[in-house]
């Protein structure tokens, strides 16, 4: 089993009320040469004009963190910059930044009806310091938002990366992989992993396999979004709290580096904003939001069958304070054996970037 041994804050939300673009929110982290964590933050959400990505270093286990000067700003004059939770340590040490450049909610306000996202991906070969930002890929899909982190096969020299969104502007959102055979630095090979209105979608290799797991949020009985979502947002959200179990997360998998995927299955979990990880010990787990709503905490689930049937281990702890819209927790494991969550909550008051360290215990309760 697992559980909570230590909390802490990376950084609060500036305003204390909401999310801004000089805020520090969903974030992914990787472990330096040096020991250092590396965190790639989003200053906003949904790519909203402006926003921005950036990054922060801690030389201590997340107990102080300094920010750097690098950032990515958006090619468009009201577009957006978003990462997610996409920041990848390959085995050769080279760190992959993936982002999404372009629109997302209300586009027609930005100057953008058709919803173009544009995607790049920056690495660095010196754990950070220096990075390099090859030009945009445009792709023969409309919208390329990254979402979680770039899985990696390494004895064939291939690159797995999740994306989503709609091929044109009158199809449904779907998800989908991109390709790299050069360490990140193009991306071809698109393929459909499911293209029945889903869209986050997290990837993670199983332990002693190389087959992929792939966990989807998919909204498949929900076409009254269809209709909704670029309206109001705030009554689309409602509507997805009140539909839990048919916005359930989805799975499949594939044992080709992404080639082809089998049947999509259901699971017993529904949410938002979720993360794959695998565990020291080699268990398989899953962070997310959960629909419950008005709390939306983040929580913890493990599944010993591939993902097929997860069971609940905890509540994430913010360091103060109550939920509101938490979630996008990205992990990473530790030397020690220990695991480093980071996290978002964005309650007014306390709300902003947080982190809980896990710990594996020798039985199961």
């Amino acid at each position: 089993m697992l559980k909570i041994v230590d909390v802490g804050t990376i950084a609060t939300i500036k305003d204390g009320t909401k999310e801004n673009n000089n805020s520090t929110l969903i974030a992914s982290s990787v472990l330096c040469t040096n020991g250092d964590i590396l965190l790639a933050y989003n200053s906003g959400i949904d790519l909203s004009p402006g926003q921005f990505v950036g990054l922060m270093r801690s030389s201590d286990l997340g107990k102080t963190w300094i920010k750097n000067d690098f950032k990515i700003h958006s090619i468009f004059s009201n577009g957006g910059i978003e990462s997610g939770c996409t920041l990848t340590k390959l085995k050769n040490g080279r760190i992959l930044l993936p982002y999404s450049d372009g629109y997302y909610l209300y586009p027609e306000d930005y100057g953008n009806v058709e919803r173009r996202s544009f995607f790049g991906c920056a690495y660095s070969d010196d754990d950070g310091v220096t990075w390099t930002k090859p030009e945009m890929e445009g792709h023969k899909e409309l919208e390329n938002y990254v979402y979680s982190k770039v899985i990696e096969f390494p004895e064939k020299d291939i690159l797995v990366m999740p994306m989503w969104g709609s091929d044109t502007t009158s199809t449904l959102w779907q998800s989908r992989v991109y390709r790299s055979y050069d360490k990140g630095e193009t991306w071809t090979d698109s393929v459909t992993i499911d293209p029945d209105f889903c869209d986050e979608t997290t990837l993670v290799k199983l332990p002693n396999s190389n087959k992929m797991l792939a966990v989807i949020r998919n909204h498949k009985n929900l076409q009254k979004i269809k209709k909704m979502y670029h309206k109001n947002v705030d009554k689309c959200d409602q509507y997805f709290a009140k539909t839990t179990a048919e916005s359930s997360f989805h799975i499949t998998t594939s044992s080709n580096c992404g080639k082809s995927w089998k049947e999509i299955q259901t699971t017993n979990i529904a949410g938002t904003a979720a993360s794959l990880h695998i565990t020291p010990k080699g268990k398989l787990i899953i962070g997310f939001r959960t629909k419950t709503s008005p709390s939306n905490k983040c929580v913890i689930y493990s599944s010993k069958n591939q993902g097929k049937s997860w069971k609940k281990e905890f509540y994430l702890k913010p360091l103060t304070g109550s939920w509101r819209w938490g979630g996008y927790p990205s992990f990473l494991n530790l030397p020690d054996g220990r695991i480093f969550v980071s996290f978002m909550n964005s309650k007014p008051g306390n709300g902003g970037l947080f982190f809980n360290i896990l710990e594996e215990c020798e039985k199961e309760s």
